[in-house]
């Protein structure tokens, strides 16, 4: 009879114990990047998990430094419908290399999936140039989109009648000057052969094109 009790005992303990494991909660998100471009990306994620599971938050950690991006990078929560969730990044660089990673929680489990490595496609530099109140100091921001810098400069013309309609550029412009000290945001002042008014467009060459920035007109007063 102490056998047969025992043996129930085992055997009784040994299916709960079966029975726990199979009700054990499970996340494991995966993504995909489809729809690459210069500025954005598209980030599909799924969740597979059990039936007695639920998520109460999912999305991705992404980077452009760190190759495991983590909560302590820049993070977007999103919403899920059956497992499935959607992220679109905006905003990036061109010809950029970014890391990301899909993650997934509730209260009691949570898992990161594997890294994906995307590349965002290179293009001509894209520059955004503005002049500091009225003076000559001009904020330069450069989108340089991936490819080797060759030069740095800005075309300068004189603001006449004549040229009302010009907008400069290393074939046209009167003087072409070179910029020593740049990087992808940076001020710096512009300049004149002598007191009048200019109009002058930034510029940077790179080996994938040369790209300007809007015309800027600026004043060289008396000193």
């Amino acid at each position: 009879m102490k056998i047969m009790y025992y043996l129930v005992v085992f055997y009784t303990m040994f299916f709960m114990y079966s029975c726990s494991n199979d009700d054990t909660e499970s996340i494991t998100p995966t993504i995909t990047v489809t729809d690459i471009e210069r500025y954005s990306v598209v980030i599909n994620g799924a969740i597979t998990m059990n039936d007695n599971t639920e998520v109460d938050e999912c999305g991705i950690y992404w980077s452009q430094t760190n190759e495991k991006p983590t909560d302590m990078d820049k993070r977007v929560i999103a919403e899920q419908t059956n497992g499935k969730f959607q992220v679109k990044l905006t905003n990036l660089q061109g010809g950029t290399t970014y890391y990301v990673r899909a993650y997934a929680k509730n209260r009691t489990v949570m898992d990161i999936g594997e890294t994906i490595q995307f590349t965002t496609t290179k293009g001509v530099p894209d520059i955004k140039a503005t002049l500091l109140s009225l003076g000559t100091d001009c904020r330069v921001k450069i989108d340089i989109g991936g490819g080797d810098v060759k030069e740095v400069g800005y075309c300068r013309i004189l603001a006449t009648d004549y040229n009302k309609n010009v907008i400069p550029n290393i074939k046209n412009c009167e003087d072409k000057i070179i910029i020593d000290h740049y990087s992808s945001s940076f001020t710096f002042s512009l300049s004149g052969t002598y007191p009048n008014n200019y109009y002058a467009c930034i510029y940077m060459i790179t080996s994938e094109g040369i790209g300007y920035s809007e015309r800027i007109y600026y004043h060289i007063p008396l000193r």
